[in-house]
């Protein structure tokens, strides 16, 4: 059984809202230990940022936040 990621579900809430979903994603540090640093906007508005060892887990952290947001205004249940 596969679970949904929290992309996944981001896209499929921002779809029935009709919204559009955006990112920006910044790479910091050496090679080595690269730190990636993404956020995501709903319609143009900052809904989550998030942090990860790669580009996908950033994503994920940042989505994973901008569901939480989306719950706490009420948008979605």
């Amino acid at each position: 059984m596969s679970s949904i990621g929290n992309r996944t579900r981001l896209n499929k809430y921002a779809q029935l809202l009709r919204r559009q979903v955006t990112w920006s994603d910044q790479q910091a540090g050496p090679a080595s230990g690269t730190t990636w640093r993404s956020t995501v906007f709903l319609d143009g508005y900052d809904y989550g940022n998030g942090r990860g060892s790669s580009k996908d887990a950033s994503r994920e952290d940042a989505a994973a936040r901008a569901i939480i947001a989306l719950r706490n205004e009420g948008s979605i249940s």
